[in-house]
């Protein structure tokens, strides 16, 4: 029996080992792997494929409300110490309750940490700010929770000054310290009680400025912005500054086909405007006291757009992101088979030709987007997130079908020979029977119909919005002004884009342009990037022919 004992002794202890060695590899920050590509991969594979696992377990209900009840224990016996640092809240709004109450609401930013807690505090002033301080008032208790708002939804009550007009920002506080105020603030004007006039409007606080595409505030916090350096100026908007865009924005930009400014104007490249400070020492007349004074440094620098997507090098990894998903109309998905079979031979031949560093797009990829609902860049989604979304849009779209303009005949195109756009490579479609733009024109006022704006190509994104009802924080859709299929994209940025054009160029000549009909416009989950999806009824949720 010792024998035994001591063996179970030892095989328990070499699994509690290999337990804490696989913990420790996954915690590691990854800039220690940085000497070496392979480790680095391994551990962005393990804790994919680990967070896959949580998430499935964390999906069942049971299994959420025990891990629930256990953040819930672990957050009061910590007493907020496992929270994160405060982040600002956004999307502050107002509304008037009477003359000088006001009800004032604001979003939580979304912290990963499931041990984070906060309150938040409401600051007001009355006036410009000139000879007026602020007035602070410690919030712990959450009015939407009553009103039935959103988990991450918060609401307070102020009882405003009469005859004033009065300045309201928040921000958030927990243990570790105060958060930045909100990038946004709201003017409330009020009256005499009993009497008419009272108002609120958001305004941006001092020194924040919005970009140019979401028209979202950008952080007053020393960073980059950037601006859009054009091939040629826009006839649309030559008084456009191109720019400024935020991080998000400029990402989402770079990753379309054809990178366009709000004007609608060609990128070539980005200027970077970065903003830092520096430390300025200013000494007093009796040489005793140095003060610090920060003001801002700013830098340009130009740097060409690159050609490498993220997305791409995942998905020729076949380690697909898993924390995305979008819903985009498209049509000719799957492809005829006749041009599935002449694509086949056309993309041996160009993978074979490009460089290393290009992904060709597999056949089963190839369609036409007719609007995209909401990118996938926008994030994941849960399976309750999906059916709203689904029902909702499906009600926009079945709108559409019935407009009297929605054509009914056959999707007709003529698919030309491919084209280099430097980033990705594309198929331009004649839509010779003006079906897709048809199609379009319907879907646009459905849209506006519900209450939405479609953003439309690459022109100005402020003014867009989803439709009425969508959960806040949810994208505008956004309808092309192109036909076009998508067939290569980059891992990373070749060493030689001439000789990669080039090389485009020569293979591109052996396409024979080709008549086809399309099949008809279905929607679709698009939860694997740029439709790397199955053809199947998980991910189609609405066909035009039902």
């Amino acid at each position: 029996m010792e024998p035994l004992r001591a063996d179970s002794s030892g095989f328990s202890v070499s699994w509690l080992s290999l337990g804490v060695v696989l913990v420790t590899f996954l915690l590691l920050p990854e800039q220690l792997l940085g000497f070496s590509e392979e480790l680095w991969k391994l551990q962005q594979k393990l804790r994919r494929e680990l967070g896959q696992v949580v998430r499935s377990f964390s999906g069942n209900p049971i299994i959420r409300a025990i891990l629930d009840a256990a953040y819930w224990i672990l957050r009061k016996a910590s007493r907020g110490r496992f929270a994160s640092p405060c982040s600002p809240p956004h999307s502050l709004r107002g509304r008037l309750g009477g003359p000088q109450e006001v009800l004032v609401l604001w979003t939580a930013h979304q912290q990963p940490n499931p041990l984070h807690e906060e309150t938040y505090i409401l600051a007001w002033r009355v006036g410009d700010g000139k000879g007026s301080t602020w007035q602070e008032e410690a919030i712990n208790e959450n009015l939407c929770r009553e009103i039935g708002g959103g988990p991450d939804r918060w609401g307070a009550i102020l009882d405003l000054p009469a005859e004033a007009v009065t300045r309201i920002r928040v921000c958030a506080v927990n243990c570790l310290g105060r958060g930045d105020w909100s990038h946004e603030e709201l003017e409330v004007t009020t009256t005499r009680a009993k009497q008419p006039g009272s108002k609120i409007r958001n305004v941006l606080a001092k020194g924040v400025q919005t970009c140019a595409n979401c028209a979202n505030p950008m952080s007053k916090e020393p960073g980059e912005a950037a601006y859009a350096q054009l091939v040629c100026r826009s006839v649309f908007q030559p008084d456009c500054k191109h720019g400024p865009f935020c991080p998000k924005c400029r990402e989402r930009v770079a990753q379309k086909v054809l990178s366009c400014c709000v004007c609608r104007g060609l990128i070539e490249s980005w200027r970077q405007v970065t903003t830092r400070k520096i430390p300025i020492h200013s000494q007093s007349q009796n040489n005793r006291v140095s003060e610090h004074t920060s003001v801002s440094e700013h830098t340009n620098s130009v740097v060409a757009m690159s050609w490498a997507n993220a997305h791409v090098a995942r998905l020729a990894e076949k380690a697909p992101p898993e924390d995305i998903c979008g819903l985009v109309v498209v049509c000719s998905w799957p492809m005829p088979q006749p041009v599935l079979e002449q694509y086949e031979l056309f993309r041996e031949k160009l993978a074979a030709a490009m460089p290393k560093e290009a992904y060709v797009y597999p056949g089963t990829t190839l369609h036409c987007t007719i609007c995209t609902l909401r990118a996938f860049t926008s994030g994941r989604m849960e399976s309750s997130e999906k059916q709203r979304s689904s029902e909702s849009w499906s009600k926009i779209l079945d709108a559409a079908r019935r407009d009297p303009g929605w054509p009914t005949g056959p999707v007709a195109l003529k698919m030309g020979r491919p084209t280099l756009e430097g980033s990705a490579g594309i198929f331009r479609y004649e839509d010779t029977a003006g079906t897709i733009a048809a199609m379009r024109k319907a879907l646009r006022a459905a849209i506006i119909a519900a209450g939405g704006e479609p953003a439309e190509g690459g022109g100005d994104r402020s003014k867009a919005k989803p439709p009425s009802g969508t959960p806040e924080g949810e994208p505008a859709p956004h309808i092309p002004d192109i036909v076009h299929s998508t067939v290569l994209r980059w891992t990373a940025e070749p060493a030689d884009r001439a000789a990669a054009q080039e090389a485009f160029a020569q293979v591109a000549e052996s396409w024979e342009p080709v008549e086809i009909i399309a099949t008809a416009p279905r929607a679709v989950f698009e939860d694997i990037p740029y439709m790397h999806i199955p053809d199947d009824a998980e991910h189609t949720w609405w066909r035009s022919s039902a």
